[in-house]
C-alpha cells in the first residue's frame, strides 16, 4: 500500500499545472520573506509567542497537483498539531498520505460535493490547505490547540495566503479557525446558514463555517447534522451561483 501511494504521488508530481507551479514559487518566496520557512524560521513575532511547552516552528501549505483545474477550494485549518512542521512539498506529501485521517473525512466530503468528485484522494488533488497558526505543540507536549493569541499573531500571514491562493471557496475547518484569525470582519451572511461571502478587498469568494470534521461529545449531533443535512444545501446553493456566473 505504501509503495502504491508513493507511485501515485510520483505520477501526480509530473503533471503540468502552471498555476500550481507559480503558486508554489510565490508562496515559497512569501514564507521566506516573512521568516516562517520551517528550515529557516525567524518570524518577527517569535518573542511574543513564547510558550511553556516546546513548539514546532513553521508550517507551509498543501497545494494539490490539480489545484485550479476546477473551482479552487481552500481548506483553512487550525494549527497542524502533534509536532507538524514542513515546507510546501513536505506538507503536500503528508496530506496525500494521510487523506483518510478521521480529521479530514468530513472536509474531503465537502470538497467532493462542491466539485462532483468520486473519491477522497481526488479531492486532495483539487484543494489547497493552510494552517491558521504557523506553529504548534511538539509531539508529546499535549494535544490541545494553542491559545487564540498565537493565531492572532499569524493573522496577517493567513490573509496573505488567501490572497495568493485566490480561492473560490474557503472551508473554515471548525469555527475557531475562523474566529481566531479575525476573519469575521470580511464575512457577510447569505440566505443559507453557515455560508458567507468573504471579501478582504483583494479577493471575493464564498466562506463556509464548517463544524470541525472530528467533533465529538456534545458536538457530535451538530457535526452529523451539518455534514448530512446542511452542507448539501450549501453545495447546491454555491453550484447554482456558479452556474449563473457568480
Amino acid at each position: 500500500m505504501q509503495r502504491q501511494t508513493k507511485n501515485k504521488l510520483k505520477s501526480r508530481e509530473i503533471m503540468e499545472n502552471k498555476l500550481r507551479d507559480q503558486l508554489v514559487k510565490d508562496l515559497s518566496a512569501y514564507y521566506n520573506e516573512i521568516g516562517v520557512n520551517p528550515y529557516d524560521f525567524h518570524c518577527p513575532h517569535m518573542d511574543r509567542c513564547k510558550s511553556k511547552v516546546e513548539l514546532q516552528r513553521g508550517m507551509e501549505c498543501h497545494i494539490g497537483f490539480k489545484y485550479g483545474e476546477k473551482k479552487k477550494i481552500l481548506v483553512s485549518s487550525m494549527d497542524c498539531g502533534n509536532g507538524g512542521g514542513d515546507n510546501i512539498a513536505g506538507r503536500t506529501d503528508s496530506v496525500y498520505k494521510k487523506h483518510d485521517n478521521p480529521h479530514m473525512r468530513g472536509t474531503l466530503h465537502c470538497v467532493r460535493q462542491l466539485l462532483d468528485l468520486s473519491s477522497p484522494e481526488e479531492a486532495v488533488d483539487y484543494m489547497a490547505m493552510t494552517n491558521a497558526c504557523k506553529c504548534c505543540r511538539k509531539e508529546g507536549e499535549g494535544v490541545d490547540h494553542l491559545s487564540p493569541r498565537y493565531y492572532r499573531e499569524c493573522q496577517e500571514y493567513k490573509i496573505a495566503e488567501y490572497d495568493l491562493l485566490k480561492p473560490d471557496v474557503i472551508l473554515f475547518q471548525g469555527e475557531r479557525s475562523l474566529s481566531f484569525v479575525g476573519c469575521e470582519q470580511y464575512l457577510k451572511p447569505t440566505p443559507i446558514d453557515y455560508l458567507y461571502t468573504y471579501d478582504d478587498g483583494k479577493i471575493k469568494c464564498f466562506g463556509i463555517e464548517c463544524i470541525h470534521p472530528s467533533a465529538r461529545g456534545k458536538h457530535y449531533n451538530r457535526r452529523k447534522q451539518f455534514y448530512g443535512e446542511i452542507f448539501p444545501l450549501i453545495a447546491n446553493y454555491i453550484k447554482k451561483e456558479w452556474a449563473n456566473g457568480s
